[in-house]
């Protein structure tokens, strides 16, 4: 809000935040009144990255989705790793997981804007003194230094047990979609993101330039990354990208201990750990074994994935607990010769859940325990 009426009077942002955060508090002194202002700026540029972050997931996610998922056929079908399609559930399950992957991948470029807005940073916008073949050597210097820390990262949460822990919650997608990129727990995707922090703390570097490789060319290569299929001419056959296949090798068959291709643009870093799958089953060698036929793809279930339009369908689980909770007292009421109706109902909702079910339980539930 600052933001937009500091535009509208044409004035600075941040010092249009620090003379609010002085009428806020005129009797305060000045260092105080500089930390709120300070704060206020900090909320906003967690808000900003809040929003490119969503938007990225809406953009590329969202749109790579309903023309590979929601409108399937069997043209793009035959470059399926593989040719099943995930549940409805699963995707609601990734889409989930990717809200908590925003928030936690707000906070580093939000610390590196703070850093640099206090002069605690080497970070500067514009092409600046060092020039342009600084600010293009330094995009590609950051590329492989960014990779190769995902790359570690990535291979150590297959080989630290507590690190595992955490990690092991994004391969619950084994068959993932374009929504599952950031759905990881929020530890995991903090960690990722600290390079936007770290980077500049180390070296000048531009900062356009850095939210511009981190929001749309490393955000963009992960949706290819989760897509699903596979392209004509990179395909998994390719000497040193990892292509998508690879990953989806990766979430497939990677557990704990088998940290199989763990890297994200660069397959050196993967062929130096020993850390490669040497079969193959990707969709080119799919369609040459002739498992990719009209006949396969008409008996392929294509979900109707309309239901996650649907505000019902993401209150079924939460829901859901609530009924299975339910079949538990129930059990305890017949026990106890107590409402038999409530019990049939609340086993009745567990197996088909509907809004007005739901409600139905809640008010059997309060005469329950009246």
């Amino acid at each position: 809000l600052f933001s937009i009426e500091a535009l509208q009077l044409g004035a600075d942002p941040d010092q249009y935040s620090l003379s609010v955060a002085r009428l806020w508090h005129p009797s305060q002194d000045g260092a105080l009144r500089d930390d709120v202002g300070r704060a206020a700026v900090i909320l906003r540029d967690l808000g900003n990255d809040l929003t490119a972050d969503a938007a990225a997931v809406v953009v590329f996610s969202g749109s790579v989705f309903w023309v590979y998922y929601v409108k399937p056929s069997y043209e793009k079908w035959q470059y399926k790793i593989n040719p099943k399609f995930p549940s409805p559930a699963d995707v609601r399950l990734e889409i989930t997981q990717t809200l908590k992957g925003i928030v936690a991948a707000a906070f580093a470029p939000s610390l590196s804007l703070y850093l640099s807005q206090q002069g605690l940073s080497q970070a500067y916008c514009g092409v600046g003194e060092l020039g342009w073949g600084y600010l293009v050597g330094s995009f590609f210097v950051t590329w492989i230094v960014a990779d190769a820390f995902e790359f570690g990262y990535h291979y150590l949460g297959h080989s630290v047990t507590a690190m595992w822990q955490v990690h092991k919650h994004h391969h619950r997608f084994f068959n993932p979609s374009p929504f599952s990129v950031i759905a990881d727990e929020a530890p995991d995707q903090f960690v990722r993101a600290l390079p936007m922090a770290i980077l500049p703390l180390i070296t000048p570097i531009n900062m356009d330039m850095l939210f511009l490789q981190f929001g749309v060319f490393f955000y963009a290569y992960g949706v290819y990354l989760h897509w699903g299929y596979e392209l004509e001419r990179l395909d998994a056959h390719h000497p040193w990208i990892n292509t998508s296949y690879q990953h989806y090798a990766h979430h497939a068959l990677s557990v704990m201990n088998k940290p199989y291709h763990t890297g994200f643009y660069i397959k050196l870093w993967d062929q130096l750990a020993g850390s490669t799958l040497e079969k193959c089953g990707c969709s080119k060698c799919a369609r040459a074994k002739g498992e990719r036929s009209v006949e396969a793809w008409e008996k392929i279930e294509k979900p109707d994935y309309s239901v996650l339009l649907s505000p019902s369908f993401w209150l079924e689980p939460a829901a859901k607990k609530v009924a299975l909770k339910a079949r538990e007292k129930a059990a305890v009421a017949r026990q106890d010769g107590l409402d038999q109706r409530w019990g049939d109902l609340a086993a009745v909702i567990v197996g088909n859940f509907s809004l007005s079910n739901a409600r139905r339980l809640a008010t059997a539930d309060v005469e329950f325990r009246s």
